[in-house]
């Protein structure tokens, strides 16, 4: 079993993340990857699962809620981190016309630029 969307790198996994980890191998996990919604929470991913290799992976990218801030910069620390070997998928990304808690003209240009550097890069997409 693959659990493919682990928000690991929360706050409220902080002081027992390893007993977690325990339990999901107990409970035949095999891997878990760890989800990246964020310039942060991608790099915490990746730091995460550098720490248990084999075990944990990565995704990288910047969920819709937060696609106003996207820009080259945001871009260019997703491109660097989806060349690390434990990242194995680009995002957490999509559209969440519903909330707009970005604007839908960022989300679509977030978007286009996560399945762009996707393709680039040979990655499956995270979708959110």
């Amino acid at each position: 079993m693959i659990d493919i969307g682990a928000n690991l790198t929360n706050e409220s996994f902080a002081s027992d993340i390893n007993e977690v980890l325990e339990r999901a191998k107990k409970n035949h996990v095999e891997k878990i990857i760890v989800t990246g919604s964020s310039v942060t929470s991608s790099q915490a991913a990746l730091e995460l699962a550098q720490q248990h290799p084999n075990f944990l992976y990565a995704t990288a990218g910047l969920h819709p809620h937060a696609a106003d801030d996207f820009n080259e910069e945001t871009l260019a620390t997703f491109k660097a981190l989806i060349q690390e070997d434990a990242v194995v998928a680009v995002g957490e990304t999509g559209l969440d016309f519903n909330r707009n808690f970005s604007s839908q003209e960022n989300q679509i240009h977030s978007f286009e630029a996560h399945l762009a550097f996707a393709k680039q890069t040979h990655k499956p997409v995270f979708f959110a």
